[in-house]
């Protein structure tokens, strides 16, 4: 979402970025990843597991949207290898350190649990490496409960101001071109809202789990 990677993916249509590093905040990378100093630095904040697990789920849950505060909405990206190959082994790519089911649901529902979150999405999982379905199962379980904050299907999100749909509602003195949004948001159509309503809502941010990444 920021720009980097595979063209065809990271510039649709030309759009690239379709979020500002400043608008990324990335929970769950490994303590000893090899992109961390990358992250650092452009910018874009991050949790790696022994902060989050020290700090705790829902603490890093709550630190997590104070880093959006300024921000209309934000849509929630979920890799499953945030979680340990230990419990989840169903991943391309597994590797050591990372978090537990349970911390993935309270994660997710102390980030869904406002109306800014407009959607989540969840990727990586392989079902080739789980014939039985039973890492799918423990999956669905997890985000069944992770979600059981969601008020009530349909619930429209809170709509862009003056500033327009993917923008910020006004300028961050932290940010140096002035607090603009993103010209690409992402518009989730949610269940029992209209197309037009749905549409209206603009995602300015990306929460994301290395794992788990909001935007």
């Amino acid at each position: 979402v920021t720009g980097r990677g595979q063209a065809d993916l990271a510039a649709i249509e030309g759009r690239r970025p379709y979020f500002r590093d400043v608008d990324v905040v990335v929970l769950g990378i490994r303590a000893q990843d090899e992109y961390r100093l990358d992250l650092q630095a452009a910018g874009i904040v991050n949790r790696p597991v022994p902060l989050l697990r020290a700090e705790g789920a829902a603490r890093t849950a709550q630190w997590t949207l104070d880093q959006l505060t300024d921000c209309v909405g934000y849509w929630v990206h979920v890799d499953v290898d945030v979680l340990d190959p230990a419990v989840m082994p169903a991943v391309d790519a597994p590797d050591p350190g990372g978090i537990a089911f349970a911390e993935l649901e309270i994660l997710l529902a102390g980030l869904v649990d406002t109306p800014h979150c407009l959607g989540v999405e969840l990727t990586v999982f392989d079902p080739d490496y789980d014939p039985a379905g039973a890492y799918a199962a423990e999956i669905v379980e997890t985000l069944v409960a992770g979600l059981a904050p969601v008020s009530a299907p349909g619930t429209v999100p809170p709509q862009a101001g003056a500033a327009g749909a993917g923008q910020r509602t006004e300028p961050s003195a932290d940010r140096p071109d002035g607090g603009t949004g993103p010209a690409y948001p992402l518009l989730p159509i949610q269940p029992g809202v209209p197309e037009a309503s749905a549409a209206s809502a603009g995602a300015t941010a990306s929460a994301g789990f290395d794992g788990i990444a909001a935007s």
